[in-house]
């Protein structure tokens, strides 16, 4: 069985960072922002605190699309391509950033973590949002 590779960590204050850096490009970011979802859903679902998922500096796609000099912030975003919103404004991670800030329950949390990780995977497939 293939060991999955563990691209983030939550440090000691309970906020989320990369644990190593990947070569990130237009090919690979939705996949490595899924990884980061699938990383917290299974961080929250084991009990563990958060404090902070990171935001921009751990979404690979954030790097990409919402980090650089574009005048049009999301600008090629497969999300953004979808809701027709710039930064991630109608998906799942509006709620979990907001309901992460009210230091809500883990169980809570986890639910819409998961809603999030879904909701990229229907973007890498390519599936239109309900």
């Amino acid at each position: 069985m293939k060991k999955k590779r563990q691209l983030f960590q939550v440090v000691d204050d309970g906020f989320l960072e990369w644990k190593r850096l990947p070569a990130i490009n237009a090919a690979n970011a939705l996949q490595y922002s899924i990884e980061k979802w699938e990383f917290l859903v299974e961080w929250l679902r084991g009990g563990k605190h958060l404090r902070g998922d990171g935001g921009c500096s751990t979404c690979a796609l954030c790097s990409i699309y919402y980090n650089n000099s574009c005048q049009v912030p999301c600008m090629g975003c497969p999300v953004q391509a979808l809701t027709g919103k710039p930064g991630c404004r109608d998906t799942p991670y509006y709620l979990f950033s907001e309901l992460e800030e009210l230091k809500c329950s883990a169980r809570l949390l986890v639910q819409v973590a998961s809603m999030e990780l879904n909701f990229l995977r229907a973007v890498q497939q390519g599936q239109p949002r309900e």
